[in-house]
C-alpha cells in the first residue's frame, strides 16, 4: 500500500482540456428544489426576501422563491447586510463549512427569483427574473416538462433558461453564463443545471507538467 502511494506521488499531473456541453451526457442528473418563500414563523431566511413584480395577473396559486447559484455567498451577504441571524450564519458557516476568503464581501448576483402558476390556459408556468431587476414583465414563460418525458427523450430547450451569475474567484467578481433547466415531478418545480465537461486524450501524448 505505501509501495502504490509513494508511486502514486511521483506520477506526473496531467492537466487535460476541457470542453463543456449542453445536456446531461451519460451522467443521471440530479435535481434540486426552489426555495420558496413562507411566512415569518420559524423561517431564517424571511428577512432576505425581496420584493418583486410583472408576475401575470392572470396567474392562479402563484408561488414566489428563488435559486442560490452559490448557497455560501447567498448567506454571506445576507448576514453582512443583516438579514440573517449572527447564530443562524454561524450555524451555518460550521455545517456548510463556508470560507468567507473565497467569498465577495459586497452582494453579488448568486441567486435569481423565480415564479410559478398556473396560467389562464390552465398550464404550470415558469418564469425566471433572468435579467435580475425582480421584475419579470419582460420574462418569457417555460412550461417545464415532467421528469419522465426528460429521461426519455433528453433535456428541452425550451425547458431551459440562460441568465448571467456572479462568482468571486481569485479576489475579483467575474460574471459567467449559467443555464437552468426545469422540470415537474408530480406538480413541484425542480431544476438543475444542463451543463456537462467531457475531455479527450491521445494515446502517447506526454502530460503536461
Amino acid at each position: 500500500m505505501l509501495a502504490g502511494t509513494r508511486l502514486l506521488a511521483q506520477s506526473p499531473v496531467v492537466e487535460v482540456p476541457l470542453e463543456f456541453h449542453d445536456g446531461h451526457g451519460l451522467f443521471a442528473p440530479g435535481y434540486g428544489g426552489v426555495n420558496w418563500e413562507r411566512g415569518p414563523n420559524d423561517n431564517d431566511w424571511y428577512k432576505t426576501y425581496q420584493p418583486v413584480k410583472g408576475i401575470p395577473a392572470s396567474w392562479k396559486d402563484v408561488k414566489k422563491g428563488n435559486i442560490w447559484i452559490d448557497a455560501h455567498q447567498f448567506a454571506y451577504q445576507n448576514y453582512r447586510a443583516g438579514l440573517l441571524q449572527a447564530d443562524v450564519y454561524q450555524g451555518l458557516k460550521e455545517g456548510w463549512k463556508i470560507d468567507t476568503t473565497q467569498l465577495s464581501p459586497k452582494p453579488i448576483r448568486c441567486f435569481v427569483y423565480v415564479v410559478t402558476g398556473t396560467t389562464s390556459d390552465g398550464k404550470q408556468g415558469v418564469l425566471v427574473d433572468t435579467n435580475h431587476d425582480l421584475d419579470f414583465t419582460d420574462e418569457r414563460v417555460v412550461y417545464p416538462p415532467t421528469m419522465l418525458s426528460i429521461w426519455k427523450t433528453g433535456p428541452l430547450q425550451e425547458a431551459i433558461v440562460s441568465l448571467p451569475a456572479d462568482f468571486y474567484r481569485g479576489g475579483q467578481v467575474v460574471t459567467y453564463p449559467v443555464k437552468v433547466l426545469f422540470a415537474l415531478s408530480d406538480g413541484n418545480v425542480l431544476y438543475n443545471y444542463p451543463t456537462y465537461a467531457s475531455a479527450s486524450i491521445r494515446s502517447g501524448a506526454k502530460p503536461s507538467r
